[in-house]
């Protein structure tokens, strides 16, 4: 419930409230300057506050309304690269790190090339 992004504009709404009290009260010298940057500053921070909190209603509403289907696959349920290219004749894969897919797969990728060799 309490999150560091909803904690923040609360506090800092608190601690601009409380600085406009103690200035009206005389127990803090504030200049009209600062008592107006004070007040914006609880405004933002409010405004930021509630938005953050629409956002979030808004997300759980569209997340509760999804239909989640099975969900990840285990890497055994996956078919293999020989299985996916058994009829390819090219072979395209992005990945941020193909090493784990190629070192697993060289043997596949030297015996196609062979066979497509003249």
């Amino acid at each position: 419930m309490f999150r560091l992004n909803r904690l923040i504009p609360g506090v800092t709404v608190l601690c601009a409230g409380a600085a406009i009290v103690l200035s009206l009260l005389g127990l803090m010298k504030l200049s009209i300057s600062e008592n107006i940057i004070v007040t914006l500053l609880g405004l933002l921070a409010g405004d930021a506050l509630t938005e953050r909190i629409g956002i979030l209603d808004r997300l759980e509403r569209a997340l509760s309304a999804l239909k989640v289907g099975k969900g990840l696959r285990s890497r055994q349920e996956i078919p293999s690269i020989q299985a996916h290219a058994a009829g390819a004749s090219e072979i395209c894969i992005v990945a941020v790190s193909a090493i784990s897919i190629a070192h697993s797969n060289a043997h596949f990728s030297l015996i196609s090339c062979a066979k497509d060799a003249p």
